[in-house]
């Protein structure tokens, strides 16, 4: 269950020698006895990174990790540890706070791309996993957010108030997947339409 957006590929993303994205993780977000503070720990990790930065090498394997720590692994630990709760107050909701280019990546940006995608497949596989205990999984996928992870970027950017507002309606709504601000809503009615297509166009 992602609780906010966004992804670590503005911190440092060096890895030291020997260290895998599961011991990374573990290191970076110890263990912790209630589920609440989690939940503060998740939010503080994800609000105070610094602006986002390009990759410029985009096979680097340690660029990607940290990504795929936080963005794929976190969202299942998070998930796991609040699924008891959830399947106790069922029916519950699992909103996914994913990203447009989790559906089709832009140049620049593989690590944080790929890590998405990854959340985003997860979000599939737990909406078929979940469904017959009575916890419904959803996605959604903004475009970019005036949050400081794009401070400096020159860009369109949605107010986060309204994001956050038309997720809450498309949850109420019963959508599945959920455009959450204007750029992200054109761009899904392209990408339902035809998946290559979107990725063509944000290839440039």
């Amino acid at each position: 269950m992602t609780l906010s957006p966004g992804a670590s590929q503005g911190r440092d993303s060096s890895l030291p020698a020997g260290i895998g994205p599961l011991e990374y993780l573990d290191q970076q977000v110890p263990p912790v006895r209630r589920k609440k503070e989690l939940v503060q720990d998740f939010k503080q990790r994800e609000g105070g990174r610094r602006p986002h930065r390009r990759c410029r090498s985009p096979f680097r394997t340690e660029r990607h990790a940290p990504d795929l720590a936080t963005n794929y692994v976190g969202t299942i630990r998070v998930t796991q540890a609040f699924l008891p709760v959830l399947e106790a107050n069922a029916p519950s909701v699992i909103a996914n706070v994913l990203t447009l280019i989790a559906l089709a990546p832009v140049p620049g940006m593989a690590g944080y791309s790929a890590s998405k995608a990854a959340a985003h497949s997860l979000t599939q596989a737990l909406r078929a996993e979940l469904r017959g205990r009575g916890i419904r999984v959803v996605g959604a996928y903004p475009g970019g957010i005036d949050t400081d992870m794009l401070a400096g970027v020159e860009a369109d950017k949605a107010d986060p108030r309204v994001v956050a507002a038309r997720i809450v309606a498309g949850i109420d709504a019963g959508e599945t997947m959920i455009w959450p601000d204007d750029a992200s809503a054109g761009a899904g009615s392209v990408y339902l339409d035809d998946p290559v297509r979107l990725e063509q166009m944000l290839a440039g």
